[in-house]
């Protein structure tokens, strides 16, 4: 807006100057001059910023020696030569501009001077021209030269500010979307660090409870045991009183050996938290250069413990398969929350064999393992232990694991509720590998109560 109004307005005063030599009287070669400096200066802008743009202004300017009435017009010429030259400056100085280019951007370049040399060659000759004006011809040629000198200095400015603010408010840009970038890998590096702590936690949690168990809880049976022997051996031997001093030392093992498998299960259940390791399970394969896309669907808020390790060896396990044995771009994972049970299904895309698609439906058991190997047995284990099933193998889609656990050995029917509230299968492995170790050690004491009967 500023530059189209700054050309009118230098017209009308290139019009003015016309109208100061030729009297105020209107010849057909003051028109002819009116009619095609207007049209020179909207070409030049039509043409902008090809460095043809000025081309016409040039030829105008060395066609203004031949007719005088066109002299006066020359401001105009050299702004749209100088706004020219200005342009192609800034086009050749940008940072992406090629190598190979560079002959044709001096040639460029030397195109543009020409044409501010013609533009000074047709100053001066108007210079040296005592007729060119008959009223005042030194203070009226004065007044064309710094117009001229002007004009060239304007072209350059009216055509440098705006590129320069608009180039000064992308940097600005660039340097608000780094800032944005960089604040968003922070907070990213923050929630992984946040993420990789609280992982540590419950591991350490876990860990600390199977040491416990491992360690008290079987010299606690052990003792239990051992109390228990000791109390039957006394009874058959008719003392009382020290059958009943290690009926209470069984009674004390006994409390101490609920306390501890409480403390296992608060542990355990505390060190238990379902998005974390389905979400670390899901990301297994993200460092993997090259690496098949995973989406992740959870629609599983909280499981016990025993569940969730189920389904994020599971995840992980598929994941492994698919980046070992498949050509897959895309695994989903779905993980739906049931009102009897939690499901768990993961779909590639990979290509198989038409005859092993069977309509959507898995393959053959003995196929399936043949093509995957024997990590799908894992994961059929790890279902069959928590009361579940599994299904692997090809389908329409490609291939898919299908996993579903029930709920209801997880209910008040079908398992112990703790005081915190959770619910622990009688099946827990950590209560039937203390229970085995009860029912061996018992019948070692029943043995020898045998051997002591046998004696007396």
């Amino acid at each position: 807006m500023m530059r189209g109004a700054y050309k009118f307005v230098l017209w009308l005063l290139c019009i003015s100057l016309a109208m100061l030599r030729d009297g105020s009287s209107l010849s057909v070669a003051f028109v002819f001059a009116i009619f095609v400096s207007l049209s020179a200066a909207a070409l030049s802008e039509w043409l902008a910023p090809h460095r043809l743009a000025a081309c016409c202004e040039a030829a105008l300017a060395v066609l203004a020696l031949a007719i005088p009435q066109m002299i006066a017009f020359l401001p105009l010429f050299s702004f749209d030569v100088a706004s020219a030259m200005a342009t192609w400056c800034m086009l050749q100085r940008r940072p992406d501009a090629s190598l190979d280019k560079g002959a044709f951007s001096l040639r460029a370049s030397w195109i543009e001077y020409g044409m501010c040399a013609c533009i000074g060659i047709a100053v001066m000759a108007s210079l040296g021209l005592g007729t060119a004006f008959e009223v005042e011809p030194a203070m009226l040629r004065l007044t064309l030269f710094c117009l001229c000198a002007l004009n060239i200095f304007s072209g350059f400015a009216l055509t440098l500010i705006p590129r320069m603010r608009r180039r000064a408010l992308l940097s600005q840009d660039e340097v608000r979307e780094i800032r944005r970038r960089m604040r968003n890998e922070a907070y990213d590096a923050e929630d992984e660090r946040r993420n990789a702590m609280h992982e540590a936690t419950l591991a350490e949690r876990t860990r600390i409870a199977r040491e416990i168990h491992d360690g008290v809880g079987h010299l606690l049976t052990r003792g239990i045991m051992q109390s228990h022997t000791s109390q039957v051996v006394a009874s058959m031997a008719g003392d009382e009183t020290n059958a009943r001093g290690f009926r209470a030392v069984e009674d004390t093992f006994a409390e101490a050996m609920n306390a501890v498998r409480q403390t296992v299960h608060d542990l355990d259940d505390s060190g238990n938290d379902f998005a974390l390791q389905i979400g670390s399970a899901a990301k297994v394969l993200q460092s993997v250069a090259q690496g098949p896309e995973v989406t992740l669907e959870n629609e599983i808020q909280q499981a016990p413990a025993p569940v969730t390790r189920c389904l994020a060896m599971t995840v992980r396990e598929s994941l492994n398969n698919v980046l070992r044995h498949s050509d897959a771009r895309h695994v989903e994972i779905v993980l739906r929350d049931m009102p009897a049970l939690w499901q768990l299904v993961v779909q590639d895309d990979g290509s198989v064999r038409q005859d092993e698609a069977r309509n959507g439906s898995v393959g053959p058991r003995q196929a399936v393992r043949d093509i995957r190997g024997m990590g799908l047995a894992d994961i059929e284990s790890r279902a069959r232990e928590l009361g579940g099933n599994a299904l692997c193998g090809p389908n329409a889609r490609g291939w898919r694991v299908f996993v579903s656990l029930p709920k209801a050995p997880w209910s008040n029917a079908g398992g112990v509720r703790h005081q915190e509230g959770h619910v622990r299968d009688e099946r827990d492995p950590h209560d039937v590998e203390v229970s085995g170790n009860l029912q061996s050690e018992l019948h070692m004491g029943i043995d020898a109560t045998s051997i002591m009967k046998g004696t007396q």
